[in-house]
């Protein structure tokens, strides 16, 4: 993971369970509002696709507080049109698929069961960040695509699950 650095700082991540951390009341969309000890102005920030983008700009620095308001957000503004967009939510994957089925995490093999040979459709997704999920479907009457268009279904909808509560916690760590 390539990293650009313009400020050190920590992230640490949160379970959904925990309860959501105090933000201050002047803080933005993509600018964070920081009053420490001695510590007073705004913070630029975006992570996209690996690269962290961050700029600080100091109460002192900008001639007080509202004026480092609108350089934070002119800064926001120039620099969102020069990254690339937000990936949140997308899929991960890309390509083509490499199955002998033609579809995305779907393959199909051929079983014995009870002395005879059943043809197994078996699909693959990433359920959560690093937790998969197998589930096999039988082309009963050696029926191959309707077992292939219920693996595909099934997957697209575990898909569309993972996908809407990512943009959830996405939202509610950006609120």
């Amino acid at each position: 993971m390539k990293v650009q650095w313009k400020l050190a700082f920590v992230v640490f991540a949160r379970e959904p369970n925990m309860p959501k951390k105090c933000t201050n009341p002047d803080s933005e969309t993509n600018i964070r509002r920081i009053d420490t000890k001695g510590t007073h102005g705004f913070q630029v920030h975006f992570d996209r696709q690996g690269n962290i983008y961050t700029r600080f700009f100091s109460d002192i620095g900008c001639g007080g507080k509202e004026k480092a308001r609108e350089e934070a957000r002119k800064f926001r503004d120039d620099l969102k049109e020069k990254i690339p967009k937000s990936q949140t939510g997308i899929p991960a994957w890309t390509g083509t698929p490499r199955s002998n089925t033609g579809k995305m995490g779907v393959s199909f093999t051929k079983e014995m069961r009870n002395g005879r040979e059943e043809i197994i459709v078996q699909t693959t997704v990433r359920f959560e960040k690093g937790v998969s999920m197998n589930r096999k479907f039988r082309a009963y009457g050696n029926d191959l695509e309707a077992a292939i268009q219920q693996a595909v279904e099934w997957r697209s909808a575990v898909i569309a699950e993972r996908m809407e509560r990512e943009r959830e916690q996405a939202q509610f760590f950006n609120e």
